[in-house]
C-alpha cells in the first residue's frame, strides 16, 4: 500500500456508495426538492429503487462507486 509523507499509509480503500447516487440525480434532473433524510418515495417505484440499490452494490464490488474512503495507519 501506498505510503504517505505525513507518516501514514493506505491501509483499505472502501466504496460504499448507495442507490442516493442515482435517484438524487433524477430528482435534481426532474427539478424535484429532495434530500437523503427525506428520501424518494413517491418519486419512484419500489423498482427503480431496487435496480438503483444493486446497481450502486456492483459499482462499489468493482472500486468505481460515487463515495468511500480510506483506512489510514502509521507507515
Amino acid at each position: 500500500m501506498r505510503v504517505l509523507s505525513e507518516g501514514l499509509r493506505v491501509e483499505k480503500l472502501f466504496y460504499d456508495s448507495t442507490e442516493y447516487q442515482f435517484w438524487g440525480s433524477e430528482t435534481v434532473v426532474a427539478g424535484r426538492p429532495h434530500s437523503p433524510s427525506t428520501g424518494p418515495r413517491g418519486y419512484f417505484t419500489d423498482e427503480q429503487l431496487s435496480g438503483w440499490r444493486d446497481r450502486a452494490r456492483t459499482l462499489n464490488a468493482q472500486q468505481d462507486g460515487d463515495q468511500g474512503g480510506y483506512v489510514l495507519v502509521p507507515a
